[in-house]
């Protein structure tokens, strides 16, 4: 999940409070569908996406369906996304790109291969 939040929401400005506060609100909401990881191991998987996402944003996008190679995990995780999406808190500011994005990601997740392998 924390790839494809840097994947939808990759800005080079500052993150306002008050989307710390939703991230935080939505961790909590949506914890059966997230792994359940300690505050630490959270903050080391966010770090690490986002090193990925910066570097190689296209790859990161293209590899995603990697890390959601077990079917459950992969279900889980569009259940998210699409519970995510129509959330009114997340909908009402996703931009015409990053709904594009969103589709692309939904769509080689569906698959479960990773745009690489084709």
């Amino acid at each position: 999940m924390a790839r494809a939040a840097f994947l939808l929401h990759w800005k080079e400005v500052p993150l306002p409070l008050e989307r710390v506060e939703l991230a935080e609100e939505i961790l909590e909401e949506y914890a059966d569908l997230l792994p359940a990881w300690t505050p630490r191991e959270r903050q080391l998987n966010v770090g690490q996406q986002e090193i990925i996402c910066r570097h190689e944003p296209k790859k990161a996008l293209e590899t995603l369906p990697i890390l959601l190679s077990e079917p459950t995990d992969r279900d889980r995780f569009l259940t998210l996304i699409d519970k995510l999406l129509a959330d009114p808190r997340v909908n009402e500011s996703i931009t015409p790109e990053q709904a594009k994005i969103a589709k692309r990601i939904r769509k080689l997740c569906e698959t479960g291969v990773s745009a690489l392998a084709v």
